[in-house]
């Protein structure tokens, strides 16, 4: 095994979801591209189980999560080797989309105002197609190196196709994503004031200091989830672990003491809710 890997068992993994839901399990940090195909190769030689983890807003982990290994990747990113006036750049996948809104709000590149205020990682991001009201991540998204499940490179060039609301249809099975290149449309000097507004806007509507893993569920063509949420009073509906948000209908708050088991029924309380009151069949865009 490749020595720039932190192989931690049996560990308290709340720390690794924003929603902090209780969970014990193994994890492996893997610093390199090459240290990740001797993972993957050894954890297929063994038979053994493995998921991805990003920063954990939009996954969520079972009680007991010791039948994975879960696979968080800590790729090397020196930002002082940032050229900005490169149309394109190549990210890896570990890099923040905190990072990204950074150099954005810095050289004034328009369309990255879209990934403010989302708490992922660039893989983690792409993977579901992460955005806000400003837009998605597919949008200024030129291609996505892969590892394949055959432990093959291969660089998938995106199209009209590539994405959808809130998913990618390209990876297959146990396939990870190594990184990106993401280009920039052009130059625009309101980009700072867009990402300064829309993080205020967050502040004000979103319950950013508490312990949820962001929207839960994905809204319908024509109706936000939260304001569907919101129409049918059930702003601040609780039970003794877990609590609809009073300021955005589309988060649950974890209130301690709750496992995903626990988390898993509330929400489906939520969603037989909204059935019986109005006939309309909510879906989940949380992980689990």
């Amino acid at each position: 095994m490749a020595l720039d890997i932190e192989i931690h068992e049996n560990i308290d993994l709340s720390r690794y979801s924003t929603m902090r839901l209780e969970s014990i399990g193994n994890l492996c940090v893997v610093n390199s591209e090459e240290s990740l195909i001797d993972l993957v190769k050894d954890l297929k030689a063994k038979n053994k189980k493995w998921r991805m983890l990003g920063w954990g807003a939009n996954q969520l982990f079972p009680k007991d999560a010791r039948g994975f290994i879960y696979i968080k990747l800590d790729f090397k990113w020196n930002q002082e080797d940032f050229n900005s006036d490169l149309k394109s750049s190549y990210f890896p996948a570990s890099v923040s989309l905190n990072n990204l809104v950074s150099l954005a709000k810095k050289n004034s590149f328009k369309g990255w105002e879209a990934l403010t205020g989302i708490p992922a990682s660039l893989g983690g991001a792409l993977f579901m197609n992460a955005g806000t009201r400003l837009g998605e991540i597919c949008e200024i998204t030129e291609s996505v190196r892969v590892l394949d499940e055959n432990l093959e490179i291969y660089t998938h060039k995106v199209s009209s196709d590539s994405f959808s609301y809130r998913k990618n249809n390209f990876l297959k099975k146990n396939e990870i994503i190594l990184g990106a290149n993401l280009f920039h449309h052009e130059k625009d000097d309101k980009t700072s004031d867009k990402i300064t507004e829309y993080l205020n806007y967050r502040k004000s509507t979103q319950p950013l200091k508490s312990k949820n893993c962001g929207c839960v569920f994905k809204n319908l063509e024509d109706y936000p989830v939260g304001k569907l949420i919101d129409d049918l009073g059930l702003k601040g509906y609780s039970n003794e672990y877990f609590q609809i948000s009073n300021i955005h209908g589309n988060f649950i708050e974890h209130l301690g003491g709750g496992n995903l088991d626990l988390l898993a029924e509330f929400i489906q309380e939520i969603k037989s809710i909204v059935f019986d009151k109005k006939g309309l069949n909510i879906e989940c865009e949380v992980q689990y």
